[in-house]
């Protein structure tokens, strides 16, 4: 992707998600400001921050951190996918319609979508259609067979 279209994009979502008030982390936008900001730990992922960084607390943002952590599910790193899907489960069945898009999506890490939902448990009954279907990808069959078990079908 061209780097100024990736910035503009990541920007773009920081400000729907609503991110605002102060942390620690400090991160640079595109123009080179810097800026405290409670999602400036996804702007550093998706910008080359040093491996180790956190999407730890993103969930305490709300629902307004579901687009971020779909996004960072999305991405070239397994651990960043993980740590997403740790943090999206805990928004519950809120989340559950943006883990039932990705779960049907062919993005890269979808199977973290499927745990997620196995962990958001019964609340999320809406994605157990998706997640019959998900049990025929060789790929996406055991996290789409455990999530159904945790679901109750």
């Amino acid at each position: 992707m061209v780097p100024g279209v990736r910035c503009w994009i990541l920007t773009l979502m920081v400000a729907a998600a609503g991110c605002s008030g102060k942390q620690e982390l400090q991160y640079t936008d595109c123009g080179g400001s810097r800026y405290s900001d409670p999602c400036g730990a996804v702007i550093a992922f998706r910008t080359g921050a040093p491996a180790g960084e956190s999407v730890s607390g993103l969930s305490k943002q709300g629902p307004a951190a579901i687009p971020i952590l779909i996004y960072l599910m999305t991405g070239e790193s397994t651990q960043t996918a993980i740590a997403a899907a740790e943090e999206i489960a805990k928004l519950g069945a809120e989340s559950v319609p943006a883990l039932t898009a990705l779960l049907k999506s062919k993005a890269p890490h979808r199977g973290w979508a499927a745990w997620a939902l196995g962990e958001i448990g019964p609340p999320a009954r809406d994605a157990r259609e998706a997640l019959q279907s998900a049990e025929s990808d060789p790929a996406l069959r055991v996290a789409a067979g455990e999530a159904l078990r945790k679901i109750g079908e």
